[in-house]
């Protein structure tokens, strides 16, 4: 894998995602999966199974792909997410088909997956379930047309 666009971020075990790409092992990656460990330590799961332990404390340089704005206008206004330091975060929770009880909103969609196995420890014949991501947008108003030349 090439070096990502957007490299330059730090993350921790806190703070690593899916979708995340990292330099480890002397190469970019991307997190595929992350499974808790313990000490606050996170093994991170990339293309074809290979593994990465990542203790609590080490920082890695990444990149976290962003949502491609959409430009394309909207009865004049520019519909975007919204990615500004004040936004609310991109929450991921889980809701069981079966009785329709859904978890909280999780930064991490590992606490999401988290809380779906607990209920299903908990409700065996509950096994099916549909993921809600709240993902915050915002507007600007639309660059305005100049025409040139003739209508």
């Amino acid at each position: 894998m090439t070096r990502p666009q957007r490299a330059g971020r730090v993350v921790t075990a806190q703070t690593v995602r899916v979708g995340d790409t990292v330099h480890v092992r002397g190469a970019y990656r991307t997190v595929r999966n992350l499974r808790a460990l313990a000490g606050g330590d996170r093994l991170l799961v990339f293309d074809g199974g290979i593994t990465y332990r990542l203790l609590s404390w080490v920082p890695l340089n990444a990149a976290r792909p962003q949502p491609e704005p959409v430009t394309a206008p909207v009865r004049g206004w520019c519909v975007e997410p919204d990615t500004r330091p004040d936004a609310e975060p991109v929450t991921h929770a889980m809701q069981c088909t079966t009785c329709a009880k859904a978890s909280a909103g999780f930064e991490d969609p590992e606490g999401a997956r988290r809380w779906a196995g607990e209920h299903t420890g908990r409700l065996p014949t509950h096994r099916s379930y549909r993921q809600l991501t709240r993902r915050p947008w915002h507007t600007t108003p639309a660059p305005q047309e100049t025409h040139h030349g003739p209508r």
